[in-house]
């Protein structure tokens, strides 16, 4: 038995909803991944000094500076990388 043109546009379209969605999924974790990245970057180095250095807040953020951030940014974004994404509570 011979397909029908029409079914033959609906596997293909069937084809391309899929490698849509699987782009869209791969898309929004890698997303996920520098955003959780970028906020790891900003409150580890503060929670850090909160704890191990008991200051207050207020002198836990007067101590962050800019290249603190981006430092702390590379090694998130790289260890995010490696593991494959965001995993919380394995560091």
């Amino acid at each position: 038995m011979r397909a029908s043109p029409r079914s033959g546009r609906m596997a293909a379209q069937a084809r391309a909803d899929f490698t849509t969605r699987v782009v869209a999924a791969a898309t929004q974790g890698s997303v996920g991944a520098v955003i959780a990245a970028g906020l790891s970057s900003v409150t580890e180095p503060i929670v850090n000094r909160i704890l191990v250095e008991r200051l207050t807040l207020g002198e836990a953020l007067k101590h962050l500076s800019a290249e603190q951030i981006a430092r702390m940014f590379q090694v998130r974004g790289c260890t995010e990388e490696e593991r494959g994404g965001t995993d919380a509570g394995t560091d």
